[in-house]
């Protein structure tokens, strides 16, 4: 599969971390946009 958007990995509130595509949001919140470690 190949997306267009940025894809993201975020850091949850219990340490750990999930990948999020943009395309799949929309515009991100700033809870999400603060607690994303790395974009590619």
């Amino acid at each position: 599969m190949t997306s267009y958007f940025p894809q993201h990995i975020v850091r949850d509130e219990e340490g750990g971390f999930f990948a999020i595509d943009e395309g799949d949001y929309g515009a991100l919140p700033t809870t999400i946009i603060n607690r994303v470690v790395y974009s590619i």
